[in-house]
């Protein structure tokens, strides 16, 4: 028998988001509520008692940090919608929409979201940091702006999906 520990997947780059987060989390009492890692990537999830925010890393795409803030339903993290539609409700942002909405909160950040070029950790959570605080503290008045992003985005694709064959699978943004 091995006494040999698993290797951790990631590792490096789980200690660079915790650090990252560090005093984000602090001021938000935010609180590291899961850690997943696989060959595709790593997810962190961080919550308090209303809010909370995702980092991934997914190197097989080559899109670097993600993120996503929320508002929590029951006390947990929501799930990604299967199906976008314009009566459905939205607890959950991508945290590129957040900064293009803000864009002007974060002149350090804004050239990549225009290029829609990949983002580091430390440039997510300045993203949240200087755009989303008040999201993280109960107040989620920006979601309206931020599901007019979505929607833009689900008629941009059925738009898409109409014009190459006039058929396919329903829309996921």
């Amino acid at each position: 028998m091995s006494s040999k520990k698993p290797k951790i997947r990631f590792a490096a780059e789980s200690r660079e988001a915790k650090a990252a987060v560090e005093q984000l989390a602090a001021v938000h009492r935010l609180r590291l509520d899961h850690e997943e890692s696989s060959v595709y990537g790593l997810l962190l999830t961080y919550r308090n008692e209303v809010a909370g925010l995702q980092l991934e890393f997914s190197p097989p795409e080559g899109r670097g940090w993600s993120g996503v803030i929320a508002r929590l339903v029951a006390g947990k993290f929501p799930k990604h919608p299967i199906y976008i539609g314009g009566d459905t409700h939205l607890d959950r942002f991508d945290v590129r929409d957040l900064g293009v909405e803000r864009i002007s909160r974060v002149p350090n950040v804004a050239a990549k979201l225009e290029r829609m070029e990949p983002l580091n950790v430390a440039e997510v959570v300045e993203i949240v940091q200087c755009c989303g605080s008040e999201v993280l503290q109960g107040d989620f008045a920006v979601f309206a702006q931020l599901r007019k992003h979505v929607m833009a985005r689900v008629e941009r694709f059925e738009a898409e999906r109409l014009s190459c064959n006039g058929g396919g699978a329903q829309n996921e943004a």
